[in-house]
């Protein structure tokens, strides 16, 4: 997938009126949104917590964490927020996206609105008949009906 990136605001949920604009990166491996903690704190958030994230490259790092109101495409949310270093690139993380039922489509690599915004997880099976029609060739109908890990990957493969 190509890089996808959105202009959020993160506002100080104590103080409204303090805010800070980026340009975010969305990460379809990432949770948690990160932004620089300079930026944080000059808005005066503080940490209100610690949260060990494992990194692409394999590494773990801990980070201060601190919930904080993220905006983006008319959309507000509360989200955990990770000080950064201060020259990091800020990334929104999946939780946010999808409490406002905004998805990533890895075809299209477009960002998607729900028309309703889940309430609960989607059951394995669910899960996977909609990742089989994201994929294309298999049903849902197929997929709801058994099919397995092993057998969608091996559809996969034939594919490539």
């Amino acid at each position: 997938m190509g890089i996808v990136q959105v202009t959020v605001t993160i506002r100080n949920p104590a103080e409204p009126d303090r805010t800070w604009d980026g340009l975010f990166r969305l990460d379809a491996g990432s949770t948690d949104c990160v932004a620089p903690g300079n930026a944080l704190r000059g808005i005066g958030l503080a940490p209100k917590g610690r949260r060990t994230y494992a990194l692409a490259d394999g590494r773990k790092q801990t980070v201060d964490i601190t919930p904080a109101e993220v905006e983006f495409m008319g959309e507000i949310v509360g989200a955990t927020v990770g000080f950064g270093p201060d020259d990091v690139e800020p990334i929104l993380g999946l939780t946010a996206l999808a409490s406002v039922g905004i998805e990533i489509d890895p075809v299209s690599q477009r960002l998607t609105r729900r028309p309703a915004v889940r309430m609960k997880t989607e059951g394995r099976a669910a899960a996977w008949a909609r990742l089989a029609d994201l994929m294309g060739g298999v049903s849902a109908k197929a997929a709801a009906n058994g099919l397995t890990e092993a057998r969608l990957e091996a559809l996969l493969a034939d594919e490539s």
